[in-house]
């Protein structure tokens, strides 16, 4: 596992850590995760969804209830790792989390596995690895003295100010 996969992870723990407390420190509602402050990560929504349709040429209807959590990740500057996380109602939560892959770095959020999850009661959680789609032109190669070098939002290297490091740190 990457390091960018190792800090996606620990981001949704975090979030869904969060929310999956004890009854007397979790969240009042779904809703309030939207102002959750996490170092490097901006939540988009927190929503209680009834049902939601998943994008596709076939769509697919994931029966509810459950929590639909987007956010994004930022470790760093030039880097934009979107993630949902899904928390079935707590009174039927298994007390389990399933972090889900995306096939390699394939760029999409794994939402047929989130739905194989949540229908067994997981809290879930999946990433599209910081870009859209199969290309992997985010990562093009630059040369620098020396050698060939990733660029920052690519490397595996969590460093630096505002980096990975400091996520898995807190």
């Amino acid at each position: 596992m990457t390091r960018r996969m190792r800090l996606g992870a620990a981001a949704a723990l975090l979030l869904a850590g969060t929310a999956l407390a004890p009854p007397r420190a979790a969240a009042a509602s779904c809703g309030e995760l939207g102002g959750l402050a996490l170092p490097g990560i901006t939540v988009n929504t927190a929503l209680d969804v009834d049902s939601y349709t998943i994008p596709g040429t076939t769509p697919v209807v994931v029966p509810g209830p459950f929590c639909r959590v987007t956010a994004t990740a930022k470790p760093v500057p030039e880097s934009s790792i979107n993630f949902e996380v899904w928390l079935p109602p707590s009174g039927s939560w298994n007390g389990k989390f399933r972090g889900e892959g995306s096939g390699g770095s394939a760029g999409s959020i794994s939402y047929a596995a989130m739905a194989d999850a949540l229908s067994r009661h997981y809290a879930t959680m999946a990433n599209d690895n910081g870009h859209t789609g199969s290309s992997w032109t985010f990562s093009a190669r630059s040369r620098s003295r020396r050698g060939f070098r990733l660029p920052r939002a690519a490397r595996d290297d969590g460093g630096g100010e505002g980096g990975g490091r400091g996520l898995l740190r807190r």
